[in-house]
C-alpha cells in the first residue's frame, strides 16, 4: 500500500479525519491511482463583514483538509466600508498553473505545480450590501491531501510580529537558527507556526544582506571599526585581499593600560571562512579574570606574519600609553617567540608549563619501556612532531588530543594551582606515573639547589631504562630551562602565572560566541564586541561586590588593617598564605618553624609583603598598609591614577655594569651543561654525574674582552700572564693601592725594551720581505734545516736584552 495512504489512514490530521474516510470508502481507488485523501468542495459561502474574515475562513477550511489557495488576481482598489480595497479577488489552489522551467540543467529544481484546475472568487458587491461572498469557480482538485501544513510555502509566511523578533535576533549571533524557531514562534498567536528552521536562516541571511547596504561582509567589517573610532590595520596584497587585520576595542585598550605586565599571546583556528588564524594579546586582571588586549587575523604562521602583528601590537602599546610587558608567555611556537625577541628584546619570555607537562606525558606514555625490553631507541620526536603526541594513553590521535590540550582550562587551572602550592613531590615509584611525577618535581623545583638535586634524582632513577625519553627532555626543553623552571621564572613580575590558560580561555570564549566557524570577518567582529561588553559587565560587577562585602574569616583582623576593604580577595589569600608562614615562625609558638631565606622573589613576582615582612609587622604590633600593596591590587585607583606623570618609572637596576648591555640572556637558547647532560650507562654509568660544571648559578658575570682583538693597542697590563698561577707577581699592580716605585721603574724598562724591539723588527722586516724566496727555498734544502734550526736557536736567546743566556753546547 502506499505510504501516504497509510499514514492518512493511521493518523489521519484533525478535523479532516471523516473526510479521508469517506473518500476512501466511496471512491476505493486502486493503488496505482492513489494520490492521497481527496479534498472536499467548499460548502455555500456565508456572508462576511470584512475581506479578513472571508480569507480566514478559506484558509482554515483548507488548512484543515491539506490544501491551500493563494491570490491569483484582484480588481482596482475602491472604498468598501470604509477601507480602500479591491471589490473581487480570484483565488486559486497553490499547486495550480506550471510555469515553464528556464533551468539550464546545472541545478535539479523540482516543483509543486500541478495545474490545478481550483479557482475561487471572493466579491463584495452593492447587491450584498458591501458584504463579502465568495463563488467556487471550479472546486475539485487534481490531487490528494498533503501530510503537513509545513509542505505549503502559504502557510510558511512570517506574521508581522514573527518578522520584527526576527530582527531583532539576527543581531545575536550567539543563537542557532534551529533555537530562533522556538523563539519567533512564540511571537504569535497559534495556527502561523507551520515554518521551517531553514525559513528562519534564509530570513536572516537576508536581514544581513540588506544591513550591509551593498558591501561585502570585509568592507563592512573594515568600515564599522573605523567609524566606531577603533583603531585599525589592513594588510592586502597585490590584488587588494586582505591578508591580515590587528585592531582592539576601547575596554581592551583601558584594561591593557591598567594590567601590562603580563602578556599571553596565541593563534586559535575555525573563526572565519577564510582560514585567517585568530590572533590574541590577553592579560591577567587584578580579580584573577581574562583581560582581552587586542586581536588580530593573519594567513599564515611564518615569522614575517608573527612580525607583523608583534610590530603592530608595539604600535597600539605605545600609542594607548601601556608600560612595555615584564614577561610574555607562549607556547613553543619558534616563530612567534623570534618576532617577539625582535620587537620586545627586554621582555622575559615564558614556556606555557601546561604544554610541556602535557608532551612529557604523552612521550613517557608512548616511548615507556618495560624493564627487560632490550628494544633499539629509534631517536626521539620533537614536541612540534605529529607523533609525539600520537600515543596517548586514551588512544585518541594527534590531532584530536592537541585540540583538547588546548581547550583543557580546567587541566590549566590544576597545573597552576600546584605551582602555587608547591604540590609536586618526587616519587620513587617506576612507573610512567613516577617518572612523571619526577619530571613535576623537577619543574616546580624551588630554588637551584633543589633543581639540579630532582635532576639527579629523575636521571638516576630512570635514566638507565628510560634514556631516550629523558634525551627527548634534555634536547627539547633543557635549552630553555630559564623559562619553566620555576626557580628561575619566580624572579620576575609575572604575579604567579606559568600557563597561558588565559590566551586558550580567550580562545574557548570567543568560539562560544560563534554559531558557526565558517562565518565572514563581520560575523566575527560582531561576537568580539558582545564577548567583550560581557566581559566588561562581569568586571565592574565583580570589583562593586568585593568592595561593598568582606569576608568574615578576614574581619577584625589587627595585622591586616583595612586592607580587607581596599584590595581585591586574590590579593588578600596570597598576603594570608604569607601570614600562615609568619605566624608559624614567631617566637612564642610550640614549635617555631624559622622562615626561609629572604630571597625576595615572592615581591618581586607579585607585587605583595612576603611573610618576612608580615612577621616584622607582627613583631612590632604594626598592620599592613595600602602603600606596601602594588596598585595592581587597589580596588578603587586614585583619581590622579590616569596622571601621565604617575606612568614614568625609574629605569631597571643594572645588576652588573661592566661590558656593554645585552639582551635578556634567559631568552636565549642555553648551552645545557653538564649536570644536566644524560649519562652514557652503557660505557661508563654516572661519568657525566660526577661533573660540577654548572653555569645557572647566580654568580658575579665576568667581564668580557671587547672587540675581535682585545690585547691590540691595549698594553701589557690587559694580558693576562702565561705565567699566572706559578708563582709570578703580577705587573699590573691593583688599583687599590698606589704602585711602589720599583713596580713603576720595572714597567718604564720593559715599555722601552718593547719599542726598541718594534722598531728593529719595522727595519728588519724590509730585507726580510726582499728575500722572503730565497729564505724560503733555502729552508726547504734538507742540508740547511739544521743550520736554521740553530741560528733561529740563537737568535732567540740574543733579541731579549738584560737577560743572560746559558752557552749552547
Amino acid at each position: 500500500m502506499d505510504i501516504c495512504r497509510l499514514l492518512n489512514a493511521q493518523s489521519p490530521s484533525p478535523g479532516r479525519a471523516t473526510t479521508a474516510t469517506a473518500a476512501a470508502t466511496v471512491n476505493g481507488p486502486t493503488d496505482d491511482d492513489y494520490t492521497g485523501a481527496t479534498i472536499p468542495q467548499l460548502p455555500p459561502s456565508p456572508l462576511f463583514d470584512t475581506y479578513d474574515g472571508l480569507f480566514a475562513f478559506l484558509r482554515n477550511f483548507h488548512l484543515s483538509n491539506g490544501a491551500a489557495i493563494v491570490k491569483a488576481s484582484s480588481s482596482s482598489r475602491r472604498d468598501i466600508g470604509g477601507i480602500i480595497q479591491p471589490s473581487y479577488i480570484d483565488f486559486k489552489c497553490d499547486r495550480g498553473p506550471r510555469r515553464t522551467s528556464q533551468s539550464s540543467g546545472l541545478r535539479k529544481p523540482s516543483s509543486q505545480k500541478l495545474d490545478c484546475p481550483v479557482k475561487v472568487t471572493a466579491k463584495a458587491t452593492k447587491s450584498s450590501n458591501k458584504k463579502w461572498t465568495y463563488t467556487v469557480v471550479h472546486g475539485q482538485h487534481n490531487h490528494g491531501q498533503s501530510l503537513d501544513p509545513s509542505a505549503h510555502i502559504v502557510y510558511r509566511r512570517r506574521t508581522v510580529a514573527q518578522q520584527q523578533k526576527e530582527r531583532e535576533l539576527a543581531n545575536e549571533n550567539g543563537i542557532r537558527a534551529r533555537e530562533m524557531v522556538s523563539i519567533v514562534r512564540k511571537a504569535d498567536s497559534p495556527g502561523y507556526h507551520y515554518f521551517r528552521t531553514r525559513d528562519i536562516y534564509n530570513d536572516r541571511q537576508a536581514i544581513k544582506r540588506e544591513r550591509l547596504n551593498g558591501l561585502t561582509a570585509t568592507q563592512a567589517f573594515v568600515k564599522e571599526l573605523e567609524s566606531g573610532g577603533i583603531r585599525v590595520r589592513t594588510l592586502r596584497d597585490e590584488d587588494d585581499r586582505v591578508c591580515a587585520v590587528f585592531w582592539t576595542y576601547d575596554w581592551c585598550r583601558t584594561m591593557w593600560k591598567k594590567f601590562p605586565e603580563v602578556l599571553g599571546l596565541d593563534n586559535t583556528y575555525k573563526t572565519n571562512r577564510f582560514g585567517l588564524h585568530l590572533f590574541q594579546a590577553t592579560g591577567v586582571t587584578d580579580q584573577k579574570s581574562l583581560a582581552n588586549f587586542a586581536f588580530g587575523l593573519i594567513n599564515g604562521e611564518k615569522e614575517h606574519h608573527f612580525q607583523w602583528l608583534c610590530d603592530r601590537l608595539d604600535e597600539l602599546r605605545i600609542d594607548i600609553g601601556a608600560d612595555t610587558p615584564e614577561v610574555i608567555i607562549t607556547d613553543k611556537e619558534q616563530a612567534l617567540r623570534t618576532a617577539l625577541t625582535n620587537t620586545f628584546p627586554g621582555a622575559q619570555q615564558q614556556l606555557c608549563v601546561y604544554h610541556i607537562l602535557a608532551n612529557v606525558r604523552a612521550k613517557i606514555s608512548a616511548r615507556w619501556k618495560d624493564t627487560g625490553d632490550d628494544e633499539d631507541d629509534a631517536g626521539f620526536e620533537s614536541d612540534n612532531d605529529v607523533n609525539a603526541l600520537s600515543a596517548h594513553p586514551s588512544g585518541k590521535p594527534a590531532e584530536q588530543l592537541q585540540s583538547e590540550l588546548d581547550l583543557d582550562v580546567t587541566a590549566r587551572g590544576r597545573v597552576q594551582d600546584e605551582a602555587e602550592d608547591e604540590l609536586a613531590n618526587p616519587s620513587d615509584d617506576y612507573s610512567r606515573e613516577g617518572m612523571f611525577k619526577a619530571f613535576h618535581a623537577v619543574v616546580y623545583a624551588v630554588d637551584h639547589d633543589a633543581f639540579k638535586d630532582s635532576w639527579k634524582f629523575f636521571v638516576e632513577t630512570f635514566g638507565r631504562q628510560q634514556r631516550h625519553i629523558l634525551r627527548y627532555i634534555q634536547k627539547e626543553y633543557m635549552p630553555w630551562r630559564k623559562q619553566w623552571v620555576k626557580c628561575y621564572i619566580d624572579r620576575y613580575r609575572n604575579f604567579g602565572q606559568r600557563v597561558n590558560s588565559p590566551t586558550e580561555t580567550a580562545h574557548a570564549d570567543v568560539k562560544s560566541h560563534l554559531v558557526t566557524g565558517t562565518g565572514d570577518l563581520l560575523y566575527l567582529h560582531q561576537a568580539l564586541v558582545t564577548m567583550i561588553d560581557n566581559k566588561s559587565r562581569s568586571y565592574r560587577q565583580e570589583a562593586a561586590r568585593q568592595i561593598q562585602r568582606q569576608r568574615d574569616q578576614h574581619l577584625k583582623q589587627a595585622w591586616l588593617g583595612k586592607l580587607n576593604l581596599q584590595i581585591t580577595y586574590q590579593a588578600i589569600d596570597l598576603i594570608a598564605k604569607q601570614y600562615r608562614f609568619a605566624l608559624a615562625a614567631l617566637p612564642d609558638q610550640r614549635e617555631p618553624k624559622p622562615l626561609r631565606p629572604c630571597t625576595g622573589n615572592f615581591e618581586r613576582q607579585y607585587g605583595l609583603p612576603c611573610s618576612h615582612r608580615i612577621l616584622d609587622c607582627l613583631m612590632n604590633g604594626t598592620p599592613l598598609r595600602r602603600s606596601q600593596i602594588a596598585m595592581r591590587w587597589w580596588l578603587e585607583k586614585p583619581l590622579n591614577a590616569e596622571d601621565k606623570l604617575l606612568d614614568i618609572r625609574d629605569p631597571a637596576i643594572v645588576r652588573s655594569a661592566r661590558g656593554r648591555p645585552r639582551l635578556n640572556a634567559d631568552n636565549k637558547k642555553l648551552k645545557v651543561p653538564r649536570y644536566l647532560k644524560i649519562a652514557d650507562y652503557t660505557s661508563n654509568p654516572g661519568s657525566d654525574a660526577d661533573d660540577t660544571e654548572d653555569d645557572d648559578a647566580e654568580a658575579e658575570p665576568v667581564q668580557r674582552s671587547q672587540g675581535r682583538h682585545p690585547a691590540r693597542g691595549r698594553g701589557l697590563s690587559r694580558q693576562p700572564s702565561q705565567n699566572a698561577g706559578r708563582g709570578t707577581r703580577r705587573l699590573n699592580a691593583s688599583l687599590r693601592r698606589d704602585r711602589s716605585q720599583f713596580e713603576l721603574d720595572e714597567l718604564q724598562s720593559h715599555a722601552s725594551q718593547s719599542s726598541r724591539g718594534n722598531k728593529r723588527r719595522r727595519v728588519r722586516g724590509g730585507a726580510a720581505g726582499r728575500s722572503c724566496a730565497e729564505a724560503s727555498h733555502a729552508e726547504r734544502s734538507p742540508a740547511n734545516q739544521i743550520q736554521v734550526s740553530r741560528e733561529s736557536s740563537a737568535e732567540s736567546c740574543i733579541i731579549i736584552p738584560g737577560f743572560r743566556s746559558a752557552a749552547m753546547p
